[in-house]
């Protein structure tokens, strides 16, 4: 099959080759809504042509299908559900998931909706993605994954943005960036912060206000390189913080559809002690912000530092997969730390039921230089990074 725009042709031949390695008598499995059924079916032909076996899920990501099971709220379809991914996720070695949004809309207009998706993500969701993404062998299998963007109507309407345009952002933050280059480039930054027992970040100025001026700790730690493999686009070095080791104050001035319920979040802002949020407070929103930090205990600290460097995604989204890469920010985690990574790659301590990515731009705006008035990362003392643009 080929596509009008050969952009895509290329972006699959990456995800296969660069991203996940696909390798004769590999099982692929390919999972998306069915709005990417023609993406899907590209990806198989291009995996058959290296020699792998392939097989699609267009069922767990298709919207209508997740909310009829919501919706019934029929514990026994729901192990129906349950039984039918674990077949595909058991079966495979190798997965692809097709996706351009990272929170669902499930629940609306359904009564107790947010509790009936909290308890089919608890009894579906996620032991179903513990077997795919999983960091232990089943049947002496570990599977490789990649989570890629293709454009797609809905999404283009849901940024603003023409087809037309969609598909160059998409392309261009995709088979546009030197994936090489980037890794090089975020070695040198992992290198400088693993181990640091001081992180500074630093927004704004004494004349017309801090914004933030954070300092957490990495002693311990180091981080671990995202280009590519595993997401697409791409474009982070994380690390998992020393859990008490955060001081201080922050604010992320990006939106965020990411809370309980997926509602628009804006201009939120912390005050940390000791690594336990004291403070907290939203321009836009602070009921939900207060909401997704009641969660559990482990939701008012944090999980993850990190830094983005993709050049080509510039403004945020209101989608994690994209804000967090974009270049010249960081972004910080509340709640779980990624608990199956060793403390030397990223891993941490913290245990939540949330995981919610949070963006600070350290770039400045000369349009708006009260929102992004530009700042520095501090490495025990040293400037490594001003204003976005990386010293180093």
């Amino acid at each position: 099959m080929r596509l009008a725009d050969t952009r895509a042709e290329r972006l699959a031949a990456l995800v296969l080759d660069y991203s996940i390695g696909i390798k004769p008598n590999d099982r692929l499995l390919i999972r998306g809504g069915p709005v990417f059924a023609n993406y899907a079916i590209l990806l198989q032909e291009k995996s058959f042509q290296r020699g792998a076996q392939s097989r699609y899920d267009l069922l767990s990501w298709s919207y209508d299908h997740v909310r009829g099971l919501v919706e019934r709220n029929k514990m026994k379809e729901w192990q129906r559900e349950f039984e039918r991914r674990a077949e595909v996720y058991t079966w495979c070695n190798a997965v692809i998931t097709l996706n351009c949004e990272s929170y669902n809309t499930y629940h609306e207009g359904i009564p107790d909706g947010l509790k009936r998706v909290a308890e089919f993500e608890k009894t579906v969701e996620k032991p179903a993605k513990s077997m795919m993404y999983r960091d232990h062998p089943f049947k002496g299998i570990v599977p490789k994954w990649n989570l890629v963007a293709f454009p797609y109507a809905r999404g283009a309407r849901r940024l603003g943005m023409t087809m037309s345009e969609f598909k160059d952002f998409i392309y261009g933050c995709t088979i546009g960036e030197d994936w090489q280059a980037m890794s090089r480039k975020m070695r040198v930054v992992k290198d400088a912060l693993d181990g640091a027992k001081d992180v500074h970040l630093l927004v704004g100025n004494p004349k017309d206000g801090i914004r933030t001026d954070l300092h957490l700790s990495l002693k311990g730690r180091g981080g671990e390189i995202c280009a590519g493999k595993y997401n697409m686009p791409d474009g982070e070095v994380y690390w998992g913080p020393v859990e008490d080791g955060i001081n201080g104050q922050i604010y992320f001035q990006a939106p965020t559809l990411g809370g309980c319920g997926g509602n628009l979040i804006q201009g939120i802002s912390f005050k940390v002690k000791d690594g336990r949020i004291v403070e907290h407070d939203a321009r836009i929103n602070p009921q939900g912000l207060k909401t997704t930090l009641d969660v559990d205990e482990g939701s008012k600290g944090f999980g993850e530092f990190a830094c983005g460097f993709n050049s080509k995604i510039t403004r945020p989204m209101k989608d994690v997969l994209f804000d967090e890469k974009i270049g010249g920010t960081i972004h910080m985690a509340v709640g779980a730390s990624y608990e199956g990574r060793p403390l030397s790659s990223g891993g941490g301590k913290n245990r939540s039921d949330n995981h919610w990515d949070l963006v600070c731009d350290m770039r400045p705006d000369l349009k708006n230089l009260s929102e992004y008035p530009g700042g520095e990362i501090r490495v025990d003392g040293k400037v490594i990074q001003k204003d976005g643009e990386w010293l180093i």
